[in-house]
C-alpha cells in the first residue's frame, strides 16, 4: 500500500515521545497519533514549512494530511499550511528495516521502507 493511500486525509491528534536519556536526547522512535492510526518513526526526520524553516511539532496538532509521497531520500507527509514531515530513507539512517510503521485503527500494518 502506498504512503498516500494510508495517510492522506488523516488528522493529527497528538505525538507520543519516548523517554529522553540523561542528556535529554531522544534515543528511539516517536509516534504521531492520527485519527486513523499511529505512525511510529524510527529514522531521522525533519518538520519544516515550505520556506524551509523548522516548525515546532505542536504546530501540526489538528492538521490534516493533504499529500504523502516517497522520494529516493525521504517519505514526505504534507499537512495543512504546507508543513512537511520528511522521514529519511537514506541507507545510513536506517536503524531497523523500515523508516516508519503505520498501525491503522483497523486493517493491517504498513511499513515505510
Amino acid at each position: 500500500m502506498a504512503t498516500s493511500d494510508v495517510l492522506t486525509g488523516a488528522v493529527l491528534r497528538g505525538i507520543d515521545t519516548p523517554a529522553a536519556d540523561a542528556e535529554g536526547s531522544i534515543t528511539s522512535g516517536i509516534t504521531f497519533v492520527f485519527d486513523t492510526g499511529r505512525l511510529t518513526v524510527a529514522n531521522p526526520f525533519t518538520l519544516k514549512c515550505d520556506s524551509g524553516e523548522r516548525v515546532d511539532s505542536h504546530a501540526i496538532f489538528g492538521c490534516r494530511v493533504t499529500a504523502a509521497y516517497a522520494t529516493d531520500t525521504a517519505h514526505v507527509i504534507v499537512f495543512d499550511g504546507r508543513i512537511a514531515l520528511s522521514i529519511s530513507r537514506r541507507e545510513e539512517d536506517f536503524v531497523r528495516r523500515e523508516a516508519a510503521v503505520f498501525r491503522p485503527v483497523t486493517g493491517s500494518m504498513v511499513e515505510f521502507r
